[in-house]
């Protein structure tokens, strides 16, 4: 039957029909992608055996997030990452198969991670002198005028992927974007283009604002310019955190909802991170610790991240920032006492 069926057709209607075939397989992996992995106890193939600590701390936060419409930016644990490593060694590639494996974790989710944890050399934060690279190879020209990129790539400090050098040009380097402070102008633009438009049109106010981008602007529109609380933490609220982490986990998203804290879940997040997580070393700074991290710091290019690693310290990430900051501070300050 199949011989007689590609006898018949044409070798151009084969490759057509191959092709919408294809089509509908890639729109098939976009919907997946797009849709949250909502998990729950009857449709999951998870049992409670195979479920981690902060992944049963997760089902509970699912609860509140499927039925609200959140969208959360849980952080992946050190336990999810070994048990990712050890299904993609079971089941292969089989990005749908194994996100179901977990809680709230979509095939695209799934994947990112595990190429972020296998090609940390080409992915992760960009370094001040690759983004100097970057910018120069661009040479002043917007997005839509960079005709090289294949060249662009060949030439910068790590062969990162594509998409992600475009991305990175686009919403960082492209010369009409502006950084810094809102105007007074641009603020009052932003409010007219959104109130016309609509929030879900983000896209389009970014392009008709012409010199910010889709992040910026709804980060101004969300958390700059509502009444969301901003500041310092109470007592009251640290306390409401503290007690929901131990509740739903890490998912910021639902603290903020089940709380009824008034701020963002980044806010929150970065709050937790930097003061209430219980591993955090709150103890007082040495002198020679603080010289130990600037030179440590320096010698990593300013990556901080990779600077805590090498220091095994349990110290967050802004306390280390800002001892840094603070030491080359002092530098400076003495180099000019030479001159």
């Amino acid at each position: 039957m199949l011989t007689l069926f590609r006898n018949v057709l044409k070798r151009n209607d084969i490759e057509q029909l191959t092709t919408r075939l294809g089509f509908l397989q890639l729109a098939s992996i976009h919907h997946s992608r797009s849709q949250p992995n909502y998990q729950t106890d009857t449709n999951t193939t998870t049992t409670d055996e195979n479920l981690l600590p902060v992944e049963r701390l997760r089902r509970e936060a699912l609860k509140i997030e499927a039925p609200a419409s959140l969208r959360p930016r849980c952080r992946w644990s050190k336990e999810e990452d070994a048990k990712l490593f050890k299904l993609v060694e079971q089941y292969g590639k089989r990005w749908t198969m194994i996100s179901q494996e977990f809680i709230d974790r979509s095939p695209s989710n799934v994947v990112n991670r595990y190429n972020l944890l296998t090609s940390h050399d080409t992915r992760g934060p960009w370094t001040k002198p690759e983004l100097n690279k970057l910018r120069e190879l661009g040479r002043g020209r917007t997005f839509e005028e960079v005709d090289d990129w294949d060249a662009i790539q060949q030439q910068l400090v790590r062969l990162r992927p594509m998409f992600m050098i475009k991305q990175t040009y686009k919403h960082s380097l492209d010369p009409r974007l502006k950084h810094g402070r809102w105007s007074e102008e641009e603020t009052v633009r932003l409010e007219q283009l959104v109130e016309h438009y609509g929030e879900d049109k983000m896209e389009l106010v970014a392009q008709l604002m012409g010199s910010r981008t889709k992040r910026q602007c709804l980060e101004r529109w969300r958390w700059q310019m509502s009444d969301i609380r901003k500041g310092r933490f109470s007592e009251h609220e640290n306390r409401l955190i503290a007690d929901a982490v131990q509740r739903y986990g890490e998912n910021f998203a639902v603290i903020c909802k089940v709380t009824g804290i008034n701020r963002t879940p980044r806010h929150v997040s970065q709050h937790y991170q930097n003061v209430l997580a219980p591993g955090v070393d709150r103890s007082p700074w040495t002198e020679q610790e603080e010289i130990k991290l600037y030179e440590v710091c320096v010698a990593n290019d300013r990556n901080m991240k990779k600077t805590k690693e090498a220091l095994k310290t349990n110290r967050s990430v802004r306390d280390l920032w800002n001892h840094f900051l603070s030491q080359e501070r002092k530098i400076i300050k003495n180099q000019n006492k030479t001159k």
